[in-house]
């Protein structure tokens, strides 16, 4: 089984980072991977990557459901609210005004205690933070990223590769780009 990036510092933000990500286009082969229907059949391999276990209600159908949606929201925002609206409604999520450090802060809990709960009490509070704005999809490989650059203008996963695991879309894009230049001229 293929091991997914590591979420980084991105806190639980990059657990559903994770989860988005078990649907992929590898750089090195160029193939649609997806991951999930083996970690779903693998409780040891779900539990090493996500910090909560799947309950009765977590389907395969259900969480492929959910994964392909929230890939589809974070590719276009504008279908954001009637996406996860539905999935709020079927998660019956409790919300909380609580106070942190002197400030009322929206607390969302997953009662029900499914996969599925966990993984939209992310979504919502990185609503809440404003940080769903900066999770993007890679215009190349549509892998999920955090976009921390100060304008949120980032477009690909990344520029250079960072390793042999590593991404370079932004690189290969601009190669192909200005190839194409070469041919025109």
């Amino acid at each position: 089984m293929p091991t997914l990036e590591t979420a980084g510092d991105l806190g639980h933000l990059g657990h559903l980072q994770q989860f988005v990500n078990t649907w992929s286009i590898p750089n090195d082969t160029r193939v649609v991977t997806d991951v999930l229907p083996g970690l779903l059949g693998d409780s040891a391999a779900w539990n090493a990557l996500f910090p909560f276990a799947l309950g009765a209600q977590d389907s395969h159908a259900a969480m492929l459901r959910l994964r392909d949606d929230l890939r589809a929201t974070i590719a276009d925002p504008s279908c954001l609210q009637g996406t996860l609206n539905a999935w709020l409604q079927k998660a019956a999520l409790g919300m909380a005004v609580k106070v942190q450090d002197g400030l009322p802060v929206l607390h969302t809990t997953n009662p029900r205690h499914s996969a599925q709960g966990a993984i939209l009490v992310i979504a919502m509070e990185a609503i809440g933070r404003g940080d769903w704005v900066r999770l993007k999809c890679c215009a190349d490989c549509q892998w999920c990223f955090f976009d921390s650059s100060k304008n949120r203008s980032k477009r690909w996963c990344g520029m250079s590769k960072g390793g042999p695991e590593g991404r370079a879309c932004g690189t290969i894009a601009k190669v192909r780009s200005f190839r194409e230049r070469q041919k025109g001229a």
